[in-house]
This record gives structure tokens, sequence and C-alpha cells, in this order.
């Protein structure tokens, strides 16, 4: 194992441990399979631009099962072993996307995560939406940087716990805080797109930062429609 890096041999002793299991269809020794990878249905096409943004992208479903455990084992039981499968899944967008990327032509790109509540992070074990940023960097953006320019400030109810966009965009009113001075395009992620009011407060606060070119990228949207080849 002279070459294999520590991050590689801990997976390693993590896979002896807990074997694989593909979360779709159960079969070993993967966490996710081609076919699975082949099958899970994908957003066609971008979503509406929201206001101060350039584009924003999703490429899952979040009513689907599959996106939904994959996403939720992340966040909530630090699966991070996951990670090979949504690269297995940034891949394929890769490979079946035809039209050029809203960012083509961008002299630099700073990938930025939408930032998860610090109590949740020490609680849960990992930083998923830092693990997201770094899986589209590795795939599909290896010449941008990634960096925590975001803030969370206070302690603010979970979003999926509340009804209404406006209670939503209430709740998010000020969580977010950019300490960098912000001098290149950014591309902000996160896990899911629901109304969007965690994103729109994260997209002022960069602006306030100074970025005036902003991109959106979500794993996945929640979107009750799921094409019917699904």
């Amino acid at each position: 194992m002279g070459g294999m890096s520590r991050s590689g041999l801990f997976q390693v002793v993590i896979d002896g441990l807990f074997p694989p299991t593909c979360q779709g269809c159960g079969i070993s020794d993967t966490w996710l399979c081609a076919t699975c990878v082949r099958n899970v249905p994908m957003v066609a096409e971008d979503q509406p631009v929201m206001p101060g943004v350039q584009a924003v992208l999703s490429f899952g479903w979040y009513a689907h099962p599959l996106w939904r455990i994959l996403l939720t084992s992340l966040k909530y039981q630090s699966a991070w072993c996951l990670t090979s499968a949504f690269e297995d899944l940034l891949k394929r967008v890769r490979r079946e996307r035809y039209a050029p990327w809203p960012w083509a032509g961008e002299r630099a790109l700073i990938i930025v995560p939408i930032p998860p509540d610090s109590k949740r992070v020490r609680r849960r074990g990992c930083d998923h939406t830092m693990i997201l940023a770094q899986c589209v960097k590795r795939v599909l953006l290896p010449w941008a940087d990634v960096r925590p320019s975001l803030k969370k400030v206070g302690h603010t109810i979970s979003n999926a716990r509340l009804p209404t966009d406006v209670t939503r965009k209430v709740n998010v009113w000020g969580s977010f805080i950019c300490e960098d001075a912000i001098d290149h395009s950014i591309l902000l992620i996160d896990d899911v797109m629901t109304t969007g009011a965690t994103l729109a407060e994260g997209v002022r606060a960069l602006q306030q930062a100074g970025s005036s070119k902003i991109f959106i990228l979500t794993f996945a949207h929640a979107d009750a429609l799921i094409p019917s080849s699904s």
C-alpha cells in the first residue's frame, strides 16, 4: 500500500468492517452500482434563475428514493463513504450534458458551500456540503478553488421543518456572513433546493462581500414531479 493516502487506507479499513452495499439495489461491493448510476433520473433542464444569480442547476429529484437516501445518509448519518457514489453521478452528468456549463469562459471560479449550523456539524460528525463541494471540484471543476467563505451565524430552525416560503425566508434572514473580499465569480453549492430561501440568503451575503457573478448548483431539487420514465 506504499502509494495509498491515509484517507484511502482508512476507507479500505472501513469497507472491510462495513462492506459496501449499493444504496439503490442492494448488491454487494459498491455503494452505488453502475446500473443504478445509469438509471437514476436526472433533471434535464436548468432551473429558473433567481434574482442576482446567473444560473441555477440541480442534478436530481429529491422526491426520488435513491437521491433522497444518498443525500440524507450523508447529511444526517455522516455517511462520507458515499463520496464515490456522488462522484459517479457527477461523472454521468459530465458525460450527458451537451449544453455549455453556465460558468464556461470564467477565468476564475470559487466554489463556496452553504455552511451547516456548527452545532449540527459537531453532532453529525461531518460537513456534508463541504464534502459535496469537494466532489464537484474533483469531477467537474478541478481548476477551481473551494473556500468556506460563508459563515453561519446564530442558530436557526431547520428549514425542512417549516411549512411556507415566507417562514423559511424569515428563519434564515441574516444567518450568513462572508468574511472574505470576493473578487471572483462564485459557484454556490447546497445539497437540496426547496424554496430557495437558504440559497438566496447565501447570495445576499456574497453580494455584500463584493461578488457580482454567482452561479448555483444543488445536487437535488425538491420538486414533486419526477419524470414518468423513472
